[in-house]
């Protein structure tokens, strides 16, 4: 009776214990859905920008929208510790930073600077990125005098910023305080610190500029190359459990980048002291090739045995494991890219305005083989490589980026021209360069060996622009002497009576 009554006690026992569990769990259920977030966000990922202005880390004052190319989705990446983050399904982005540098910007006032880039997205990583923010440039929106100084020479119309980086120097205008007064003066006669109203002009008419009547041609070469090295050699301590042994790496990747083309403008009025240009023809070539290998060796002494069986007769085995990866690269046209703009001021003055490229067309294709050799023998595995970038072609679009940015390069592909009055023919040439390289070392802290990383780029341009008159068209009048004159046919004829007097008269 007894062992009745503590079977039927233990059993409404687990019945509560199960009924407290059931409880338990649906509560959970309810309060901690964990399930469906596991699965989402094994669907997405993270995007993490640095934003550089002028060497600064600017991207806790950036916005940054992220478009999906193929659903046309919009992701708004938020300010997240030093980096612009955000995290959304996998895919491919264009991403758009916008920055207000306010003052901060050299030479520019209340400027906005961006930037474009791409960005892939796989799921559950996180894919980081660093660009470098650029002013945007706009015709009529430098500073400057337009007109002479003191020399005879013609003043910049992009300003003096050769000097402390200032392009709106107050010593450059008149006293007035008024900025826009300044442009309105003719060039060629400007006298600092007179009066305004000074100008040798009636203010009743305004000056007039001739517009030259001819083309513009830009024919350019522009070559970006980048070169990538590591060399590294590390030697295991002799407490290792494999020694001894070590590993040693090599790698080299290099591409080049051919951007060229011949356009024509026509000259079709005057704004700001620039002719305003409209296009007539032109073409472009966008190509480039390259290529990279990557060799890394691993060896190490393993203990084999004869008498794998049984354990028995070991011996040491030196043995290697190994990674070969080549590949080539593939370029081609990018989607949008445009081509260089010239800007000619009618007092003398010309600059050439290339456009930020975010995407060079780039693609990679190759293979690794892995060789694991062991106590049977050797072990190989070959596996494709598919990417979408590599070292060199990452570091070919930092060095464009680092150059466009420059105002010592931006100088280059500036200059003189002689256009005169009634716009005579001129030809000029020029070429800009400009170099990054980085390079860095690590040693290991006990002797045991060393790392050294080497990178080069290079911006290459060449250009020659002309202006090329286009003779007025006058109409030929064919000269023709007057014919005698004849009767109109169309008029009745009369006889003609001659006059005769009356007899007797």
């Amino acid at each position: 009776m007894f062992k009745a009554s503590s079977k039927c006690a233990q059993s409404r026992r687990n019945s509560q214990l199960v009924l407290r569990l059931c409880v338990v769990g649906v509560f959970l259920l309810l309060c901690f859905p964990q399930a469906p977030a596991v699965a989402q966000a094994a669907t997405t990922g993270r995007i993490e920008i640095t934003a550089l202005a002028d060497g600064n880390n600017v991207s806790g004052q950036c916005l940054a929208v992220a478009t999906n190319t193929e659903t046309s989705l919009v992701y708004i990446l938020e300010p997240s510790n030093s980096v612009i983050a955000g995290e959304m399904p996998a895919g491919t982005y264009d991403v758009v930073i916008t920055f207000d540098a306010g003052g901060d910007a050299s030479g520019t006032e209340e400027t906005t600077m961006f930037s474009i880039l791409r960005v892939t997205v796989l799921a559950g990583k996180v894919s980081r990125e660093t660009v470098i923010l650029a002013a945007v440039l706009y015709p009529g929106g430098f500073a400057g005098d337009i007109g002479q100084d003191d020399d005879g020479s013609g003043d910049k119309p992009w300003g003096d910023d050769t000097g402390d980086g200032n392009a709106y120097d107050d010593n450059n205008y008149d006293n007035s305080g008024n900025y826009g007064d300044h442009f309105d003066s003719p060039y060629g006669d400007h006298d600092k610190g007179r009066d305004p109203e000074d100008d040798g002009f009636c203010d009743d008419e305004p000056e007039y500029v001739p517009v030259p009547n001819g083309d513009v041609i830009l024919k350019w070469t522009a070559k970006y190359t980048a070169r990538v090295t590591e060399d590294s050699c590390f030697r295991f301590g002799d407490t290792y459990a494999f020694a001894p042994g070590g590993t040693d790496t090599t790698s080299r990747d290099n591409i080049e980048i051919v951007f060229s083309g011949t356009y024509t403008w026509r000259v079709t009025g005057v704004t700001d002291s620039a002719l305003d240009l409209e296009e007539v023809s032109g073409q472009l070539q966008w190509s480039g090739s390259g290529s990279g290998e990557t060799n890394e060796i691993e060896c190490r002494t393993v203990q084999c045995y004869k008498d794998k069986a049984n354990f028995l007769q070991p011996y040491d085995k030196q043995v290697e494991y190994a990674k070969n990866s080549t590949w080539i690269y593939t370029v081609q046209e990018p989607m949008g890219v445009s081509p260089p703009v010239p800007f000619i001021y009618v007092n003398g003055w010309y600059m050439i305005l290339f456009a930020q490229v975010h995407d060079l067309g780039v693609s990679l294709s190759g293979k690794t083989v892995y060789k694991q050799e062991g106590c049977e023998g050797t072990d190989t595995e070959t596996i494709p490589i598919d990417s979408p970038a590599g070292p060199a072609s990452g570091f070919c679009d930092l060095t464009i980026s680092d150059a466009f940015n420059s105002d010592e390069f931006r100088d280059q592909l500036r200059g003189e021209c002689d256009l005169g009055e009634s716009g005579k023919p001129f030809t000029v040439s020029g070429h800009g360069t400009w170099n990054l390289d980085h390079s860095d070392s690590q040693t290991d802290p006990d002797g045991l060996g060393q790392a050294r990383y080497e990178s080069h780029g290079v911006v290459d341009i060449s250009y020659t622009l002309s202006f090329v008159p286009r003779e007025p068209v006058i109409p030929v009048v064919p000269l023709v002497p007057p014919e005698e004159s004849q009767p109109d046919k169309s008029e009745p004829e009369f006889p003609v009576v001659p006059l005769v007097p009356p007899e007797g008269s």
